[in-house]
């Protein structure tokens, strides 16, 4: 099998003998040299395909998506049918017209809004405004948040421990915006327990019966604070908020997918973890509030 700098110049030598412009070939090898950087080796699965195209959603215009994925396809279609090199085409599959969904997220401008119109509405209530500031200052999935128990919060360094797809845990890290909901939230939680005579230790309970709180109540819970502010909103747009503002800032890549818990963008035998101090530097230095 051949590394990944003998499949581009491979790949840069077909190109020439094509009698491609400079500017094309340059242009391509851009392009695979940010594809490899993020995927690091030229046999990738199906995951690591759609993973790439996540961050390219999130990064780039729909039309230089396209682009990208055209210039994808291209190179392995001739490693594979010039070159004879054993590999999966999975560019091969993307519709470029419809194969393409649409990233939904809130700009820096528009959580500001929200955050305002919750302060200003009378029919927000302060439990909404916690599950928005716990889902948005963490990216955490809805599933992820019913499953939190009270020992894995952290307090003093604002750290959160939850368990992701396949049970896996990670540590995610809150900001000052947070605190103070997440606070309130705990003490009035305590008095539901006592009052409804429950005893478990899940962090989100019913505000009625005190039980566990269910995942399409979370999501229903945030649902409703659009339809009370007339916007549309939902977890996973939250989610997708919260990963591309710290994109847009300037985060890393193998930072942002700590912290959501996505699946291995590489299939090398080693992977770069994200440490705990860098997950800390993201949080303080990126995330815009």
């Amino acid at each position: 099998m051949f590394n990944n700098d003998e499949c581009v110049n491979l790949y840069i030598d077909y190109l020439k003998a094509k009698n491609l412009s400079s500017r094309t070939i340059a242009k391509r090898k851009s392009t695979l040299k940010r594809y490899l950087f993020f995927v690091k080796r030229v046999d990738i699965n199906k995951n690591q395909k759609r993973e790439y195209l996540e961050y390219l959603l999130l990064t780039c215009k729909k039309n230089t998506v396209m682009s990208y994925v055209s210039d994808l396809r291209n190179f392995y279609d001739v490693l594979i049918t010039f070159y004879d090199i054993k590999l999966e085409n999975h560019f091969k599959e993307i519709n470029m017209k419809t194969g393409f969904r649409n990233v939904e997220f809130f700009y820096k401008e528009e959580i500001e809004k929200i955050v305002l119109d919750m302060e200003q509405s009378k029919n927000v209530t302060m439990f909404q405004r916690f599950i928005f500031e716990l889902l948005y200052d963490t990216g955490i999935r809805v599933t992820e948040c019913s499953d939190i128990r009270i020992n894995d919060i952290d307090l003093k360094d604002r750290v959160i421990r939850v368990r992701g797809k396949g049970g896996k845990e990670r540590l995610v890290l809150y900001g000052k915006c947070l605190e103070p909901y997440l606070i309130d939230y705990l003490n009035f939680r305590l008095y539901l327990l006592k009052f409804n005579k429950q005893s478990h230790s899940y962090l989100m309970v019913d505000m009625r019966t005190a039980k566990k709180l269910s995942s399409n109540r979370i999501y229903s819970e945030i649902s409703n604070v659009g339809k009370k502010l007339h916007i549309s909103i939902n977890p996973h747009k939250l989610r997708h908020s919260f990963a591309t503002h710290l994109l847009q800032n300037g985060a890393d890549i193998r930072t942002i997918q700590e912290l959501l818990g996505h699946s291995s963008i590489s299939s090398t035998k080693i992977y770069t973890h994200v440490q705990y101090k860098e997950k800390q530097k993201a949080i303080k230095k990126y995330l815009f509030r």
